[in-house]
């Protein structure tokens, strides 16, 4: 199968396919709120600003998502100049995939639809294990249904709906994947995307309420000694300056066991993000706690980067959470775009081999991208990636001094 890195863009004789970018605004609005365009389309026209923000995100997702749509360019090769734009979902378990599509006015009848769209359905099959593609069109929508027809796709249903709260008939139609493609679809390649689809969120949902107490009164886990309160302080103040005044983000916050050693210096704005609500029970029921504002929620799926408003933070702060990233790059990205100018990201993790994941843990080895990282060079290479520019990357000196401390510790602060 072609990388995934390698996927975009892809050149066709007259169009090319790539990532939606902020540039393309004037030209993305100007067909999206054409109303001939929009007539049979499931998308509403946004404004300027909730664009920009919708175009930001496609430029940063993977061009193909499991469980989520991803939006492509469809640009004139000539020029590169945006002419349209085409949707496609992968099924949580990769077996097949949906595909929709919209070109502006001047931009119809030319063919050019065809080959963007031939063009789309030969990357999911390349990248992807489905063994379909479909494409769900409104019986009134005859061109749409000319361009599905003409490109192989064969009409597998018809059913009755409601569009825009106005009754109307949907044809389903359907491209089976080509029979030379098929030897590259694997067993083990479908069950590796099934089990990556599976993870993600998995991570939080574990703890319900007696494993979230229990991992919140665990040992330097949830629970911290104020000695190794003071070894975290330590090794934190050596590279990372804290004051009054910060507003600071604890991502992946857990029981509070980083908030904890956050407040010791007076004055901060701490917020904590955790996905689960057991863990962030525990740390409302700590009444030392009680400042800390709370938010329940992921950071690392493409949706997550509006749920807080740009340069909200001074710093982003994680402890023991970069390794159970289901995706670390869209979690860089949102703290990038989360931190003012001048911000810092303060990255805590452990050097952890495989033998540290044990019982139900184990089956998160091989489908989160860092749960089993033994080098300090990964972390600070993938901000970098997104962004960042790296300030320190050492291990903890105090933090692994302590005879409680099992696996090596080390910090990464990088800033925007």
């Amino acid at each position: 199968m072609t990388r995934l890195t390698d996927a975009l863009p892809r050149e066709g004789a007259r169009v090319l396919l790539r990532r939606l970018r902020p540039g393309d605004l004037a030209a993305f609005q100007a067909y999206r709120h054409d109303p001939v365009v929009g007539l049979y389309q499931g998308w509403i026209a946004q404004s300027d600003r909730a664009a920009s923000e919708f175009l930001e995100q496609m430029h940063e997702a993977e061009p193909l998502r499991y469980d989520a749509w991803t939006q492509l360019a469809i640009a004139r090769r000539e020029d590169d100049g945006l002419i349209g734009d085409i949707g496609i979902r992968v099924a949580a378990d990769g077996s097949e995939a949906e595909v929709g599509f919209t070109l502006g006015r001047t931009a119809q009848r030319q063919g050019l639809a065809t080959e963007a769209v031939s063009a789309a359905c030969a990357l999911v099959f390349e990248l992807t294990p489905a063994h379909r593609i479909l494409a769900v069109v409104d019986a009134r929508n005859t061109s749409a249904i000319r361009l599905v027809e003409r490109i192989g796709m064969r009409r597998i249903a018809t059913a009755p709906a409601v569009f825009r709260g106005e009754a109307c008939v949907e044809h389903t139609y359907e491209l089976r994947r080509p029979a030379e493609l098929a030897a590259a679809v694997t067993a083990e390649a479908m069950g590796w995307h099934a089990a990556r689809a599976a993870a993600r969120g998995r991570h939080a949902a574990r703890y319900d309420e007696a494993s979230a107490r229990s991992y919140a009164d665990q040992a330097g886990l949830g629970a911290l000694s104020e000695a190794e309160q003071d070894a975290h302080m330590a090794d934190i103040a050596r590279v990372l300056p804290l004051h009054a005044g910060m507003r600071v983000l604890d991502v992946g916050a857990g029981s509070g066991a980083l908030c904890g050693i956050l407040l010791r210096v007076s004055g901060l704005a701490v917020t904590a993000l955790e996905p689960s609500a057991a863990m962030l029970a525990c740390l409302r029921a700590r009444p030392e706690l009680a400042q800390v504002a709370t938010v329940q929620g992921h950071s690392d799926d493409v949706d997550d980067a509006d749920r807080f408003e740009p340069a909200s933070f001074d710093v982003v702060a994680a402890r023991q959470v970069v390794n159970g990233l289901y995706d670390p790059l869209a979690a860089f990205r949102h703290w990038h775009r989360w931190l003012r100018p001048g911000g810092a990201v303060l990255v805590i993790e452990g050097l952890y081999g495989r033998d540290g994941w044990r019982g139900a843990w184990e089956e998160e080895i091989d489908v989160l991208p860092l749960s089993a990282v033994q080098t300090m060079a990964t972390v600070p290479y993938l901000l970098e990636s997104v962004g960042f520019r790296i300030e320190a990357v050492e291990r903890m000196r105090a933090v692994n001094a302590l005879p409680v401390t099992r696996t090596p510790r080390y910090l990464v602060v990088a800033r925007r």
